[in-house]
């Protein structure tokens, strides 16, 4: 299996959990997949009970969550690729070969190219599976970057307390430092608002509330 056939499966069974929380198990569903599904769904469930998420913003907004699309705002750090691989003991060709066996569509080439020169199109979850290959904490890898234009509703939450505690509590889950988890909750936060619309402070620490809560680990209702 191809990694475009594995987001697939993930993201009909992610639809399918939206839809209906009780459905059950399919048959054949390896327990990674399904895990993924259900914390997936349960991030998109809290979203779309905001109504912030309309329907054509759905697919892009799945993919996003399952980081399979570049994020603006965090890319990988090439220069700590290149010296975190290096301690490692790892071969380029070895990072590249271990990420195919992971179902991605990697060559040596692609490795090299992102230690030399452009690693701003690597999604996050491929960021994570070089980590995990590497045998380091994602937030080794990554980096701040990129700058979006912030809506003032936005800026105003942002200097609230409140805010401050979802970035911790956002950094402890994706256990990554406290500014890669800024950039990360504002990216996932503007990705998702509906478009044209324009949320008071109170507004966007509810939808960044709940989508933090939603990433949590906990039982699943």
């Amino acid at each position: 299996m191809n990694a475009n056939e594995r987001d697939e499966i993930i993201a009909g069974l992610v639809d399918q959990r939206v839809d209906d929380p009780d459905a059950p198990r399919p048959q054949g569903t390896v327990d990674a997949e399904w895990d993924e599904a259900v914390r997936l769904a349960r991030v998109a469930r809290t979203l779309r009970a905001l109504g912030e998420a309309p329907p054509p913003l759905a697919q892009d907004r799945t993919a996003a969550m399952l980081g399979l699309v570049p994020d603006p705002s965090v890319q990988l750090d090439r220069a700590n690729l290149a010296r975190l691989r290096k301690a490692a003991s790892l071969r380029v060709s070895d990072v590249a070969s271990r990420l195919a066996e992971r179902g991605w569509d990697v060559t040596t080439a692609d490795v090299f190219r992102w230690e030399s020169s452009n690693a701003d199109q690597v999604p996050p979850a491929m960021i994570a599976a070089i980590a995990a290959i590497i045998g380091v904490e994602e937030g080794r890898l990554t980096r701040a970057a990129g700058a979006h234009v912030v809506p003032p509703g936005f800026k105003s939450a942002s200097q609230r307390p409140e805010f401050q505690r979802l970035v911790e509590r956002l950094a402890a889950i994706r256990r990554v430092n406290v500014p890669i988890a800024t950039s990360m909750l504002q990216s996932t936060a503007l990705a998702t608002v509906k478009r044209g619309s324009e949320p008071d402070a109170d507004h966007w620490l509810t939808i960044l509330t709940g989508y933090v809560e939603a990433l949590e680990p906990g039982d699943e209702t």
